[in-house]
């Protein structure tokens, strides 16, 4: 909400054709927040951009009323929108928008379960993010294109996709990007029954989305760590994450969380013994997901019934279930699913004395098993992880070297800087001194050469003894010794120092000025 109020602000003094980019901001920020906040603006954004002939803001009001519905379940609302923003984009060559509808498109094919279809979007988005070297847009593709590989049993492809996805997020610096592929690389070890792992990412993935106060992506997570808590016989946290996620889901309009959430609850009360309540929870999470098409809790919903109605000895009931949900299954390309609902399929026939049905349902769980957990692609994940991580290190490594030569290379500047300061002061302060010393010396020099000037003139060369003529050539020597060395100073203008005894300097003036009042001398 603040930055919501942030926008408000900020568009307040602005003329209406200003406006409309931070109207279509606010839209997309409500969409995880309020969907219907989200289309009250992004129609309003829309009617303005209309208004004011803006093609490129009119595109994203269409997209962003598709992704408000889309949000709420209302698929078929969602890629009308989009397909209008696409078609607009398309006409206005806006590269951005026809990626992301692209991939919103793709989206709601896969929520329908056309994995396929949504398949083909994904490559198109891809490939025009690639062409504008968008990062960020790269990473949301590839952990779209992850989740379906996931979906269709391909773990090292999808480990592959979302560990690129992760690596461009963080290459971005962008926590909100980071989120999705660390918590799809959770789901990735949970279907490999990697507990551990998955855990540590579904947590890892959490705390980010929840430091952002994305409602939604929250929601998400906390109904991945009930699944992990249920699987791990854990039940009071599985129901607690649950709840939250559902109160999360209720609270932004989300149909997805929402049946998730009752569906996880659902089983939750089933393995309590609460088979009424349980039932109650997973119808309602079957009609919602019906409601909007949403194949994946669809299965999970029809498949978890089953199994409860077989619990109960109402055997025929449980067919019907789940002969539904591996028939959604097989549709959807779901092949986790398919293998969770051949095999309650097999106990069913099981307890029907119909062991040749029982028979060829477990060898169908058995198969589809055997290629979804083989050794060989395991080996594969673990190899992925590993290379990621070593990379990972060796660039954190990298960056490490590189900012010590930095610092290394900014100390020595420093240092160098610092010493000709101290240079330039006492360079300074020896010049100063100098021309002080030939200010206060001269005057009294002055006195000095008259005097001796006129004791030449009164007592002339020829009445002095050799002796004394002697002492006056030596005065006026030092005299005309102690003129040049004030004319130094006079004239000093660069100096430098040395060593006068062990731990004394001494000023050493500039040759140059000797040779310039050597020519002064010359000249007179």
């Amino acid at each position: 909400m603040d930055l919501i109020e942030k926008l408000m602000e900020e568009m307040r003094d602005l003329s209406e054709p200003d406006q409309i980019p931070y109207i279509n901001r606010i839209s997309k920020v409500y969409s995880q927040i309020s969907t219907d906040k989200s289309r009250e603006f992004g129609f309003k954004a829309l009617t303005l951009s209309k208004q004011y002939g803006n093609k490129l803001e009119e595109c994203n009001a269409l997209r962003f009323i598709g992704i408000s519905y889309g949000i709420a379940g209302n698929y078929s609302q969602a890629i009308d929108y989009y397909n209008q923003s696409l078609q607009l984009s398309l006409e206005i060559d806006y590269l951005d928008g026809i990626a992301s509808c692209y991939n919103n498109i793709a989206v709601n094919y896969a929520n329908y379960g056309q994995n396929d279809l949504a398949f083909e979007y994904y490559k198109k988005a891809l490939e025009i993010q690639q062409k504008r070297s968008a990062k960020d847009g790269i990473a949301i593709c590839y952990i779209n294109m992850g989740e379906l590989y996931q979906n269709w049993g391909l773990q090292d492809i999808a480990l592959d996709y979302q560990l690129k996805a992760l690596q461009l997020a963080e290459e971005l610096n962008d926590p909100s990007l980071s989120a999705d592929p660390l918590m799809n690389i959770g789901e990735i070890y949970y279907a490999l029954e990697d507990y551990d792992r998955a855990l540590e990412y579904f947590q890892r993935g959490y705390e980010l989305v929840c430091e952002l106060g994305i409602k939604e992506r929250c929601g998400f997570a906390m109904n991945n760590l009930g699944k992990l808590y249920y699987k791990l016989g854990d039940y009071p946290k599985a129901i607690l994450c649950y709840q939250e996620a559902l109160e999360l889901s209720r609270e932004i309009g989300h149909a997805e969380g929402i049946s998730s959430s009752l569906s996880g609850i659902g089983m939750v009360h089933y393995s309590n013994g609460n088979h009424k309540e349980a039932i109650d929870c997973l119808n309602q999470a079957l009609e919602i997901s019906e409601s909007i098409d949403f194949k994946e809790n669809t299965v999970m919903a029809l498949r978890y019934l089953g199994r409860i109605h077989r619990k109960l000895n109402d055997l025929d009931s449980a067919e019907k279930y789940l002969i539904r949900s591996v028939e959604e299954a097989i549709e959807s390309s779901f092949r986790y699913d398919l293998k969770d609902s051949y095999y309650e399929l097999s106990k069913l026939y099981e307890l029907k004395l119909d062991f040749e049905k029982a028979y060829q349902y477990h060898l169908k769980f058995s198969r589809v098993k055997d290629e979804l957990f083989n050794e060989e692609s395991n080996k594969k994940l673990a190899e992925m992880q590993t290379r990621f991580e070593t990379e990972k290190k060796e660039k954190e490594a990298e960056i490490y070297r590189q900012k010590n030569e930095e610092l290394e290379k900014s100390y020595l500047m420093l240092k160098q800087t610092q010493q000709e300061v101290i240079q330039l002061e006492k360079r300074n302060s020896a010049l100063a001194l100098a021309v002080t010393a030939h200010h206060e010396l001269n005057q009294p020099l002055m006195v000095m050469r008259g005097n001796l000037e006129m004791f030449e003139m009164l007592n002339e060369t020829s009445s002095l003894s050799e002796k004394q003529t002697k002492y006056l050539d030596r005065i006026k020597s030092a005299f005309n010794q102690m003129t040049r060395i004030l004319e130094k100073f006079k004239s000093a203008n660069s100096l430098s120092f040395g060593v006068y005894a062990k731990d004394t300097e001494m000023v050493i003036f500039d040759e140059s000025i000797d040779k310039k009042l050597e020519g002064r001398r010359k000249d007179n």
